[in-house]
């Protein structure tokens, strides 16, 4: 497998990197500070070929080969317990993704919508990971209402609350923002999210 030194300090959940000569999934990175301030990083691994589980443990000044894995563009279909369902809008070939090592694990399931766009990552034809846009779309589900009766009528808009949207995400959006309206959020490697706007 040809690969490329990939630093233990950089290694996430949904990396392949290649260990005793055979491609593992990172399905869990621990990182962790001993005594005397030595660090670690403890890797929970997958088996890409015979699924076998174990636990590794480097010291964060080790490198590991990465694999090189192909990227598709996908569509969310479904999800049932252990995997995502994806379809290639190009070939109409369906695929799944375990949803231990697609980006965030379980906690991206609240994020995919129907079509929702994801870059599912192949090895040897097999379905590795996922990774979820930069971006959605969701619709308010429920935000109290704006604040009336400040001092500060210019303040309108600067004051943040907690909105709920679908699959109950939750965000912080400037008062003006009410139930129904639609907004754009953008999400980060770790799932952490962040209003960007509303959209008309």
């Amino acid at each position: 497998i040809r690969g490329y030194k990939l630093s233990l300090n950089t290694v996430r959940l949904g990396n392949v990197i290649e260990y005793r000569g055979r491609p593992h999934v990172v399905t869990k990175a621990t990182h962790s500070v001993m005594g005397r301030g030595s660090a670690h990083v403890k890797l929970d691994l997958k088996d890409v070929v015979t699924g076998s589980r174990f636990t590794e443990r480097f010291k964060t000044s080790d490198t590991v080969e990465g694999v090189h894995i192909n990227s598709q563009a996908m569509q969310y279909l479904y999800h049932d317990d252990e995997a995502i369902h994806v379809l290639d809008s190009e070939t109409f070939e369906q695929h799944a993704v375990p949803i231990e090592t697609m980006q965030g694990g379980e906690r991206a399931l609240p994020f995919m919508q129907e079509s929702t766009p994801l870059s599912v990552s192949f090895l040897d034809g097999t379905p590795i990971t996922a990774k979820l846009p930069t971006t959605f779309q969701f619709e308010i589900v429920d935000t109290p209402d704006n604040i009336k009766g400040g001092s500060n009528p210019t303040a309108k808009g600067i004051g943040y609350k907690v909105a709920i949207l679908a699959g109950d995400l939750r965000v912080e959006v400037p008062d003006f923002c009410v139930n129904g309206d639609k907004i754009e959020i953008a999400v980060d490697d770790a799932l952490a999210i962040k209003y960007v706007r509303r959209v008309k």
